[in-house]
């Protein structure tokens, strides 16, 4: 009897040929690992993304109230150098969510 492609014969062995084609299943161990650190980046860069918006946000605020001179001026002196810190801060964390983000690339 010839071969006909479309016989349960061929089919079988397609379906043979592709799955020694496949890459090897990977352990269930290694997978739930794996997820588990993935997630935890996950909540560091969201924790990060979180703080970075914090900084900007109040270090714009500290500097609109010093600008609004509503206080003395050594006080609106003291917010506006506050105001600056956070900003000098805050190219630092984008630095380390790089750094965090880039870990991750490199470990999956």
């Amino acid at each position: 009897m010839a071969k006909n492609p479309g016989s349960r014969q061929g089919i079988r062995r397609s379906k043979t040929e592709s799955a020694q084609t496949k890459t090897p299943p990977i352990e269930k161990g290694y997978a739930s690992d794996l997820r588990s650190k993935l997630e935890r980046v996950s909540l560091v860069l969201h924790q990060i993304d979180d703080l970075q918006r914090a900084i900007d946000d109040n270090a714009m605020e500290l500097e609109m109230v010093a600008a609004e001179g509503v206080f003395i001026k050594s006080l609106s002196a003291q917010l506006l150098l506050a105001s600056r810190t956070l900003k000098e801060i805050a190219p630092e964390l984008r630095v380390l969510r790089r750094l965090v983000a880039r870990s991750t690339a490199s470990k999956s």
